[in-house]
């Protein structure tokens, strides 16, 4: 089970937005979704705030980034959730 700084470059190394990043390209991977995603995230994770996750989401779904309707978010008020 991978520790808190291999969660960590992970979360930095995979970019979901169509932003470059100092590590990631650019990704327009949530454009193509054809499903309804609920982004779920507790609020007792101590490694991402849940505040970041969900301001990352709602700007995805202000600015475009996925077609109408095929993005929302939840908060479990869980940690790690799986």
């Amino acid at each position: 089970m991978p520790g808190s700084i291999e969660a960590a470059i992970a979360n930095v190394s995979f970019n979901i937005t169509p932003f470059k990043t100092a590590i990631a390209e650019p990704s327009y991977v949530l454009s193509t979704l054809k499903s309804k995603v609920i982004v779920i995230h507790g609020s007792k994770d101590y490694l991402i705030p849940v505040k970041v996750v969900e301001s990352i989401t709602t700007l995805a779904i202000a600015d475009g980034w996925a077609p109408p309707g095929m993005l929302s978010f939840y908060d479990d008020n869980e940690g790690q959730t799986v």
